[in-house]
């Protein structure tokens, strides 16, 4: 099962760590009706859990969120847009999905800072 996302080589979406916010690649206001939190995604309805990465059904899905200008600033800052294994989503939102992503997918010099703090919970 496969998702879409724009993240570095790390795996690190765009939102992680303030990334979009700090270095200002975007006009987002999260929590909004066109960009909701996750909560506010009708079908989601409820908190990212920490083992979880955000990401969209189908390449519609992340065209919608992100325009071309705005994914054009996000490669010249070192992101890419993924399709991504994942092991299961567990949430389909109207704008978003969540989903558990596979570990053992990652060579051990290129896991992601998240997966290195998780890795006990998904064993």
């Amino acid at each position: 099962m496969f998702i879409y996302r724009i993240e570095d080589e790390n795996g690190q979406g765009c939102y992680q760590n303030g990334v979009w916010e700090y270095n200002e690649l975007g006009e987002h206001n999260l929590n909004s009706e066109k960009y909701p939190l996750p909560q506010d995604d009708k079908g989601i309805d409820r908190y990212i859990e920490e083992i979880e990465i955000t990401g969209f059904k189908d390449l519609r899905q992340l065209k919608n969120w992100f325009s071309l200008k705005e994914v054009k600033r996000l490669r010249r800052n070192g992101f890419t847009i993924k399709k991504v294994e994942v092991d299961t989503i567990t949430a389909l939102g109207n704008k978003q999905v969540l989903a558990i992503r596979f570990p053992a997918l990652y060579e051990i010099q290129k896991e992601p800072t998240w997966l290195k703090e998780h890795i006990g919970v998904l064993q």
